[in-house]
């Protein structure tokens, strides 16, 4: 044969495995596109099934659409190798089938269950444990370990982390140890899709390095394997930092896999096991979603950074891939060490370093009772009584579990209201504390990780204000419930009324409620607490609490009862507050103290508030159960401190008014626009969780677009219950004001609010409606001016 003829034939040869590789590639492509497709779909469909039955079902589906092109592998001639490639394809597809399927049911179980759902462990031991199988199936165990190779893999993951090091933060040893496991887990599977696709051709990747690095950087891009971590903003940050990761782990796999199969497994688990474990360890899902304001600075600047690092990553590894491939591990293990020093060093200089303590509220078996104080008439006599006997009874029942925390070293603080004590230890302290015989039961008390100086700041400052009170008319808020009437013809406007108010903080110095405040210019014993900080004068995390607090009693106009007093607690300095926060100020709002004081032997109830906004939600996500903050609720109504809650902003599906909301001892508000129409993000009833179909909420008031006051003496439009709870306050504080007699008459008050509403018919009844009350409306629209008029005939 001459050589033109030879030539010819490793041309020709050539030419059809450049064609077998193309026609693969498309083939991947267009699967991929039809899939996602129809996944879409799928979603769109069972959008309209309720539940776990749609989790499920959408899980399921999308498993046999990933088996379809699996299945395709069973038809392709084994002898022939051709069809290598496109084996490969259908073998990937065949373990993405499986790690939907059993991933995805786990996922849909935890879904379907109240938070936190199942052990967060689960998922990744699942993920750990499907991938382990998968791997001795393949043989792959019967691989040498690339050693070398890892180490490369190791650092360039650690590198990757960088930015998430700097900018996040570490939570619970717990959290650390689940998101190494998911790392671990998640890594595992898409290493194992990878090298699927090279199963029948493992020496690809070193015969044809360049396509084999495009071929798994689209895989890598496309992947959903962390689907079942359901926090998607969280996500969605994490995705963007990693858009070059696909690029590295083909490369890695490209200097990894040489002639046998399984040889690229472990460097890209270990590269995505460190990328994804750490990526997932120094962010938080729920705090992404909760304060994304305050976050969103650090994390993109740590997607800035992931992005920088791994085109700088990238290029190193391309560029020097052959002589990586043959370095022994003698250099590369140094290399990791040394790049593992450098990271941590700049982690403790410049990152927020540290793990958070395991932070629980204990509650205690023994509650107080203290029905009986309901039929002292003197006021202050009652809230004395109330104080003197919650206090003596959490010291004397807490006295043995208190020494037990003592001689442990334990942090922790012990409240009254419920009586129950916040801890501070680690995860054996829990165990041992949540077996203690007076311990009843062990909620969690979610500490928000430390948020890097850059995002300290919230955006809500930065909402579009206005530097002036309203334009020479009313908010729409108070003239619909005719509170100017009250101050014109009655001449009543909250005089002698404290008004406690729950929130976020407060501008004390703006000139809307600077005068009512109780406090002065360097003393503000018994009038500001913050729980949380400890700052020893009125502070403010974005315009939330001066917003709600103008709303209750501002002046120009835009406050309710305009001549009440105010104090003030902050339980919500971040969007994400926490159980001990929430009760802390409301212990402080019923008996303040001085600065530093404490809560069990210096307050007084003299100097506490006659009622108090409330316009915050303690949902699961923070910690709470909806039958702990009933408890407290019950003592403050029976001390006669009327507590108005919002009703929460997951409208306008039924049953989703938020605790503290669902208590039957709070008074719920909805949020109604200017129409007079109730809004759709206002929460509805019926409560359902505690079995006993209450109908809420209990009275609706304006809560779109409300003018009030924010922080840097400016003024700005806000929605939410959270401005509707306000405008209920204040009208408590009116009919207090024009009749002290009906002051602390809890039941006679609300009796009051419910007889005057403006009753409303809603079209959608979320389930009762009795004519009288509706599980979106309530009893109706708060009408200021018949309340008062109301409270001015009450007598006793």
């Amino acid at each position: 044969m001459d050589e033109t003829t030879t030539q010819n034939k490793l041309t020709n040869s050539y030419n059809a495995n450049n064609w077998q590789i193309a026609t693969a590639g498309v083939v991947l492509v267009a699967f991929c596109g039809v899939l996602f497709f129809g996944q879409w779909l799928i979603n769109l469909t069972l959008g309209f099934v309720p539940g776990i039955a749609a989790a499920i079902g959408s899980t399921v589906l999308s498993a046999i659409l990933f088996a379809i092109p699996a299945g395709i592998g069973f038809f392709l001639p084994k002898d022939q190798s051709r069809y290598n490639k496109w084996r490969g394809i259908t073998r990937m597809f065949a373990i993405l089938a499986g790690y939907t399927l059993v991933t995805g049911i786990v996922g849909a179980f935890e879904a379907s269950q109240p938070f936190p759902g199942i052990p967060d462990f689960i998922l990744p031991l699942v993920a750990i444990v499907y991938g382990l199988m998968i791997f001795f199936v393949s043989g792959y165990h019967r691989v040498g370990m690339p050693w070398s190779q890892r180490w490369v893999a190791l650092t360039v993951g650690v590198l990757l982390s960088v930015g998430w090091v700097l900018f996040g933060a570490l939570g619970r040893f717990t959290e650390l140890v689940v998101a190494l496991g998911n790392g671990i887990g998640f890594g595992m599977a898409t290493a194992l899709i990878v090298s699927a696709l090279f199963h029948y051709e493992p020496d690809l990747p070193k015969r044809r390095p360049w396509l084999s690095i495009g071929y798994v950087w689209f895989v890598v891009l496309l992947l959903p394997v962390l689907a079942p971590y359901h926090f998607a903003a969280q996500l969605g940050f994490l995705r963007t930092g990693w858009l070059l990761l696909g690029l590295l782990v083909g490369t890695v796999f490209t200097i990894s896999q040489k002639e046998k199969n399984g040889e690229g497994v472990w460097p890209v688990t270990d590269l995505l096991a460190v990328t994804y474990g750490l990526g997932l360890a120094f962010t938080n899902g729920v705090e992404v979603d909760f304060m994304l304001d305050v976050v969103l600075l650090p994390y993109s600047a740590a997607v800035v950074i992931a992005l920088l690092v791994s085109g700088l990553v990238a290029i190193v590894l391309l560029v020097a891939r052959k002589p990586l491939g043959k370095l022994s591990g003698v250099i590369t293990a140094p290399i990791l060490a040394f790049t593992a020093l450098v990271v941590l060093a700049l982690y403790f200089l410049v990152g927020q370093p540290g793990l958070q303590p395991e932070a629980i509220i204990v509650v205690l078996k023994e509650q107080a009772d203290s029905s009986a104080a309901q039929s002292i008439e003197d006021y202050d006599e009652r809230r004395g009584g109330v104080y003197q006997q919650l206090t003596a009874h959490a010291a004397s029942t807490q006295s043995e579990l208190r020494a037990w925390l003592d001689e442990r070293g334990v942090e922790y603080t012990p409240y009254y209201l419920v009586n129950s004590i916040a801890v501070r230890g680690n995860v054996f302290t829990r165990w041992q504390i949540a077996s203690h015989p007076d311990v009843d039961y062990v909620l969690n008390d979610y500490l928000v990780r430390p948020i890097h100086p850059i995002g300290s700041g919230s955006l809500l400052d930065e909402v579009s204000a206005s530097p002036s009170p309203p334009f020479g008319g009313l908010p729409w808020g108070i003239d619909r419930i005719d509170a100017d009437r009250v101050w014109e013809e009655l001449s009543i406007e909250g005089e002698g009324i404290i008004m406690g108010n729950a929130d976020s903080g407060v501008d004390w110095e703006h000139p809307a409620v600077r005068s009512q405040y109780l406090g002065a210019e360097g003393n503000h014993d018994y009038t500001w607490f913050d729980p949380r900080w400890g700052s020893p004068v009125p502070a403010y995390t974005g315009g939330h609490g001066t917003h709600t607090l103008g709303t209750s009693i501002g002046q120009d106009g835009i406050g309710v009862a305009p001549g009440a007093n105010w104090i003030a607690c902050r339980n919500l300095p971040t969007n994400r507050g926490r159980v001990s926060d929430y009760i802390a100020c409301m212990e402080f709002l019923f008996a303040p103290f001085p600065i530093g004081g404490d809560a069990f032997t210096d307050g007084d109830v003299t100097r506490g508030a006659h009622v108090t906004n409330n316009s915050w939600g303690c949902p699961p996500e923070e910690g709470c159960d909806g039958f702990t903050m009933p408890i407290a609720i019950e003592h403050l109504r029976n001390a006669g401190q009327m507590m108005v809650v919002s009703a929460g902003n997951s409208g306008p599906t039924c049953s989703t008014i938020g605790v503290p909301a669902t208590a039957d001892q709070a008074f719920s508000v909805g949020a109604i626009n200017e129409s007079g129409v109730i809004t759709g993000f206002s929460s509805r009833g019926p409560v359902l969780f505690d079995g006993s179909g209450n109908l809420k909420p209990d009275i609706t008031a304006p809560g779109d677009n409300v003018y009030s006051s924010i922080p840097n003496n400016s003024y700005a439009y806000f929605p939410g219950t959270s401005m509707a709870g306000p405008h209920v306050a204040g009208v408590v504080a009116l009919m207090w004001s024009a009749n002290p007699e009906l002051i602390g008459d809890i039941d006679a008050t609300e009796q009051i609010l419910i007889d005057t509403a403006e009753y409303k018919q809603a079209n959608d009844l979320c389930g009762a409606d009795d004519g009288e009350r509706n599980n979106v409306y309530g009893y109706g629209i708060v009408d200021a001016f018949e309340a008062v008029q109301a409270a001015l005939e009450y007598e006793q």
